[in-house]
């Protein structure tokens, strides 16, 4: 099994000492970000184990030590030994026949049927001295946590243990930042927050419960938490995906959701993962998902209080030994779960006790079609149009006039004017894509809230003169990365007098100090975000560089790569830039047309040693074109850098094969 790892309050996560997985990412158990001061970390008094070869203990006792058995520690009561549990220092159950007969040690995992289907099984975690149709409960109140969590981005966005809301108890499973409860990290976040392998006598089918809240983009596709099964840790195989947030839209409208799940057939050693994925860095300024009251088990019970999924509407029974969840007519937990998919209808989820009822209210006003907003009044032209939300509203436009002032509609995208007693309008705004066609082939034409968009395409012959144009005066770049600081040295956006346009710069050094003196080494790098560059034409990256570093060609080493997926290309180094004057730069890019890139500036100091010069300032970043093609007279003039493309000269103009992404 996985080591579990205690944790204490903090903001920091501890590596796993797992080296069995394959997989590299960074594997931890989540923090608990809450003050754990009052958490009880005391254990029990005697952890010890007894080690001898008998597997039984008689039910009879006369102490606690006639209790012990290889597997379990039980107490002694009125002569009789009790095994309860749950005991998290178990290695399997102490069964017995009856009450007072012997106990014997069962493996954790193992069952008392010798074929399928298996139904109650060895899990001390739940209870040391029964079989169990508990696979995995977590209600994550103690602060720490069997889960353990794989980071799939290097974001601060990850699953953490939080007090900030919970469905029972004070504390829950996180996804976000728990510094700012927000997943609006500027980049992709994602991670999968997984149980330890299901330690099961076979296959055996399990159903899932857990209490969900979540604030996300509601868009399908985006923002998703995927429930999988997952193979063993080590083990090569395919995750089984069997329920998502795009089931609850995304959000749970400020409220904690029962969920159930059926998982079907899960082998022993598998893994039930939650896996939290932004998608993209874009419209992620919501708070995130919470997790709580997690519970894994199978069907089986022995009476119906065993089949208790939480969910107040459901009828849970226990019928021939197996639970069964009965959903209750008409029941609701929140609105979410009454919305009838009707934009006139305000759906509405009220509470009576443990469950509610929908009630569903018309929305004044509201309309699906220009029928619906019929006033019989041959003086009004009716409408039936999106309001500034995106929802349809009866609107009635005068038709009858003596004046401009009387055509006012109340229409911010309609002007109004007075022909021959007669209001006529014009639009002055979008209500559907159809409206913003600019003519143009290499436009993606869109209404947004009233406004068209003209967003650039790249179809083929289509090119932008400006492609990139960053002067840092309005913060980082949407998409850029910059690596931690070391003591407050690193890549930051600065505000200078020095900037040779605007206010600020891309610095490399201290905010308040103007050097890169750390105490020791220290490095970083600011990577741009990935663009799309035009097919087929000259490009050239100018930037005004700023350079004040140690002039050893082995210490205080600087240079730019160009990024274009999995391949890197060194643009500049230090060699090649005078010091301590601004310097404009300006490098040929045409290579890279038609490719996705990206670029990195490094520093390293290597050493601790004469690091009180100014640093690095970079301003005025920009990758321009000509919209024409690079032209060359041989295929010399053509040549890339980059192993996986190849440069041609055809009929006086350089063409390259683009790159696998």
């Amino acid at each position: 099994m996985l080591a579990v790892l205690a944790l204490a309050a903090c903001t920091e996560t501890a590596g796993s000492n797992d080296t069995d997985d394959a997989d590299t990412r960074d594997t931890v158990a989540p923090t608990d970000t809450s003050d754990t001061s009052d958490t009880d970390t005391t254990g029990p008094a005697d952890t010890t184990r007894d080690t001898t070869d008998t597997s039984d203990t008689t039910g009879t006792c006369s102490d606690d030590g006639d209790c012990r058995t290889p597997c379990a520690i039980g107490r002694c009561e009125v002569g009789v030994c009790v095994f309860a549990g749950p005991d998290p220092l178990a290695q399997g159950c102490a069964l017995a026949t009856d009450a007072s007969g012997p106990r014997t040690c069962v493996p954790i995992g193992a069952s008392d049927r010798s074929s399928g289907p298996y139904c109650a099984f060895c899990n001390p975690f739940a209870d040391v001295g029964n079989l169990s149709s508990e696979a995995f409960a977590e209600g994550f109140e103690s602060g720490s946590t069997r889960i353990l969590v794989d980071k799939l981005t290097p974001s601060p966005a990850s699953w953490t243990i939080a007090t900030a809301r919970a469905a029972t108890g004070t504390r829950s499973l996180y996804f976000g930042d728990a510094r700012t409860r927000s997943y609006d990290v500027g980049e992709r976040a994602a991670a999968v927050a997984a149980t330890p392998g299901l330690a099961l006598p076979g296959e055996v089918d399990l159903v899932l419960t857990f209490q969900i809240w979540a604030d996300t983009e509601r868009t399908p596709g985006f923002d998703r938490l995927s429930v999988l099964v997952l193979p063993p840790r080590g083990e090569d195989g395919t995750a089984r995906e069997v329920w998502s947030s795009d089931a609850i839209g995304g959000t749970t409208l400020g409220e904690f959701l029962p969920v159930l799940v059926t998982l079907g057939p899960v082998r022993a050693g598998e893994r039930i993962g939650f896996e939290a994925d932004s998608i993209d860095g874009i419209i992620n300024d919501f708070e995130g998902f919470y997790i709580d009251d997690l519970r894994i088990a199978s069907r089986c019970c022995a009476s119906s209080s065993d089949c208790d999924d939480g969910n107040a509407c459901t009828v849970d029974q226990c019928a021939d030994g197996f639970c069964a969840f009965t959903p209750t007519p008409g029941c609701c937990l929140s609105d979410v779960e009454c919305e009838d998919g009707d934009a006139c209808t305000a759906d509405q989820c009220i509470l009576d006790g443990a469950g509610g009822r929908c009630a569903r209210a018309p929305i004044l006003g509201c309309c699906e079609t220009t029928l619906d907003c019929n006033d019989d009044d041959p003086c009004t032209e009716d409408r039936c149009r999106a309001d500034a939300g995106g929802a349809l509203r009866c609107g009635h436009a005068p038709l009858c006039c003596a004046s401009n002032a009387e055509c006012d509609d109340g229409d911010a995208c309609t002007a109004g004017t007075c022909v021959s007693g007669e209001c006529r309008y014009t639009s002055t705004c979008c209500r559907s894509d159809l409206d913003c066609d600019d003519g143009l082939a290499c436009t993606n034409d869109g209404c947004e809230l009233g406004t068209c968009r003209h967003d650039f395409s790249y179809a083929a012959g289509c090119c932008i003169p400006d492609v990139v144009t960053e002067r840092f005066d309005q913060g980082l770049p949407q998409g850029w990365l910059l690596s931690a600081a070391t003591n407050n040295i690193g890549w930051r956006i600065q505000a200078t007098p020095d900037a040779r346009s605007g206010t600020s710069v891309l610095y490399y050094g201290h905010p308040t100090l103007g050097f890169y003196e750390s105490g020791g080494r220290n490095t970083g790098t600011a990577t741009t975000r990935a663009v799309r560059l035009p097919d087929g034409v000259d490009l050239t990256l100018s930037f005004m560089l700023y350079l004040d570093v140690e002039p050893s060609t082995t210490r205080d080493l600087f240079r730019i790569d160009a990024v274009v997926g999995a391949n890197t290309v060194t643009l500049l180094d230090k060699s090649s830039v005078a010091r301590a004057t601004w310097k404009e730069v300006q490098l040929d890019l045409s290579w890279a047309a038609g490719q996705n890139l990206q670029l990195r500036f490094v520093f390293d100091t290597v050493d601790g040693a004469q690091n009180t010069s100014r640093g690095i300032l970079v301003d005025d970043l920009r990758l321009l074109s000509s919209c024409l093609p690079r032209r060359c007279a041989i295929a010399a003039e053509c040549a890339t850098p980059l192993a996986c493309s190849t440069g041609r000269c055809e009929s006086d103009a350089c063409t390259y094969t683009t790159c696998a992404p």
